[in-house]
Formats: structure tokens, C-alpha cells, sequence
């Protein structure tokens, strides 16, 4: 199932939602937006292998040029003929107008026909330009998964990283950005009661005893940073491998009592089901202790 500061998107349903041809060719392009992929790096087009009835999840980030235009609306357009206008899949997607970076989760259903799939990112600005960047989905295979390494979340001492992961593209978020993604966000670390490195779900952070509220964030003075997924843990039986996890041994695992959080130490391998029906597994590669320390992990999550 899964393969973008700051506002997270549902499901991208295929039904356009303005009257344009969709054979038309592509209008050149005029803005200075930067549009990037966080979790699919790459200057200029990107292009990924997923299997029909994957989702992919793109991590967008826009950005506003020096001395350029600053954003306004994301639209995403799907074709099977490049450089067409093809069909606009979800509604508009309001961006905020302002000079800092921020992200967008856009999640696409991978459609079962046709071996390719064009998927284009326009970016309204000021000043009446656009800017467009291409997603080519190479369309074969078996369901994947997705895989990221080198994950550091910080605890919840003030200092800290990062603390909160959108498993679905491997990106982390501040106490900031989070508030403006919750419902990407479906695992989180702290140091809970002085002694226990704890992988937790957003929601489990306030049960806890957790601050819920970002402070001196660009656009507010406070952001609520409660709510989101209730994602649910259970450390793994150590048949379980972590390494050659794949779609069908990540749907087979089990989670008869699991919780929202999980102590965890290093080496353990963790399960988690997302609400979205999402089955993964974490790998602790390191913890250094406190409310001010961080924990080291390798995620792998189904497509």
C-alpha cells in the first residue's frame, strides 16, 4: 500500500473536477516555484516502479524562489499520454502564501490499467504563473514496499530533532510542522517517565501526559499538535525479518493486543498497523537516553 510546512492530503479520487481537454497539449510552463519529492529525490522529471493497487505516497514540498512567486494552489493531473492535459484527479489544494517551505502528502491509488501513468504537479503562484513537475509511474510488478534508513526522532526535551515520522514516505516532523499534518503522522518517540524509550502514536502523546500545543510556529502563536491516526504496536516475534520484509510476510503479521505505544530497546523489531490498513515494521538501530536524547530507526511499510 504506501509510497508530501505544512497540510496533508487524503486519497486522490479519479474524478476531475474542472472541464479541460484532457488531450490537450501541456501550456510551457511560467512560474518559479521549486516543487521537489522529498521521499523520490531527483532534479527535473522523477519517474518509480509500483504494481496496480499500490498507493503511492508523495511527499511535495513547494518553496518560493528568490525573488519569485510565492504559492497558491496545488493541482495533480493524471494521463497515459505524456505532455497532455489528461484529467485532474482530487480537488485544489490550497497552499499558504508565504516565502517558507511546505508540504503536501499526496496519496495515489495506482489505477490497474495501462503500463504507465503520468502524473503532473502544477503549482499556481502570483502574478497569474504556474510551475509543473512530472511523476512517471512505471505500472508492473507485485504490491511493494516502501523502505527508508538513517530515521533519527528526537524525544520530547526541548533541543531535541524531529520527533513525529509519516511512515508512508519516511518524512519527519518538528512540533510545527506536525500541526498542520496530523493525519500523516503515525509514529512518534519520547522518554516517558524519566526511564523508558517509548514509540507511541500522536494521539498517545497527550494519554501520556504530553505537550500538545507548538509554540511561536510562522503563521500562529500556538498550534494544537494533538489528534491524528491512533496507530497501533507490537513488538515482533523473532521469526519475523526485518530484512526481507515484503507485502505479503508485512499483511501476514499479527496484532492480537497490541497498543499505542511500545517500550522499545535497541535491536527490537516493532510491528504497526496505521488506520489506513497499513502494516510495517521498525527496527531500533540505536537510542540515546533522555528527554533530550533521540532514537536511530529503519522503517519498512507496506505500498
Amino acid at each position: 500500500m504506501a509510497l508530501l510546512a505544512f497540510a496533508s492530503v487524503g486519497f486522490l479520487a479519479g474524478c476531475g473536477t474542472e472541464a479541460e481537454d484532457p488531450i490537450a497539449e501541456l501550456p510551457a510552463a511560467t512560474g518559479t516555484v521549486n516543487i521537489s519529492f522529498l521521499n523520490f529525490p531527483g532534479t527535473g522529471d522523477v519517474m518509480t516502479t509500483a504494481a496496480a493497487g499500490d498507493v503511492i505516497a508523495v511527499a511535495v514540498e513547494v518553496t518560493k524562489s528568490a525573488g519569485g512567486n510565492r504559492p497558491q494552489k496545488l493541482r495533480v493531473y493524471e494521463t497515459t499520454t505524456k505532455n497532455t492535459r489528461g484529467t485532474q484527479v482530487g480537488s485544489d489544494y490550497d497552499l499558504r502564501n508565504t516565502d517558507e517551505a511546505q508540504i503536501k502528502n499526496i496519496n495515489y491509488p495506482v489505477p490497474s490499467s495501462g503500463n504507465t501513468v503520468y502524473l503532473y504537479f502544477e503549482v499556481d503562484e502570483s502574478a497569474s504563473a504556474f510551475s509543473r513537475k512530472l511523476l512517471t509511474i512505471n505500472v508492473n510488478g507485485t504490491a511493494g514496499v516502501s523502505a527508508f534508513s538513517g530515521i533519527r526522532l528526537g524525544a520530547q526535551g526541548v533541543g531535541t530533532g524531529p520527533s513525529r515520522l509519516a511512515s508512508a514516505t519516511g518524512q519527519i516532523y518538528s512540533a510545527c510542522n506536525a500541526a498542520a499534518n496530523m493525519s500523516d503522522i503515525d509514529i512518534t518517540y519520547a522518554f516517558l517517565n524519566g526511564t523508558t524509550p517509548t514509540i507511541l502514536s500522536n494521539p498517545e502523546r497527550a494519554v501520556q501526559g504530553l505537550g500538545t500545543t507548538a509554540t511561536n510556529c510562522d503563521e500562529t502563536t500556538n498550534s494544537s499538535t494533538a489528534g491524528g491516526p491512533n496507530t497501533l504496536f507490537i513488538k515482533a516475534p523473532s521469526t519475523e525479518s526485518f530484512d526481507n520484509a515484503s507485502d505479503a510476510t508485512l499483511a501476514a503479521l499479527s496484532f492480537t493486543n497490541a497498543r499505542a505505544l511500545t517500550s522499545v530497546a535497541v535491536g527490537d523489531v516493532i510491528a504497526f498497523k496505521t488506520t489506513g490498513n497499513r502494516n510495517g515494521l521498525i527496527r531500533v538501530e540505536s537510542i540515546t537516553t533522555g528527554t533530550t536524547g533521540s532514537i536511530g530507526v529503519s522503517v519498512k511499510v507496506q505500498r
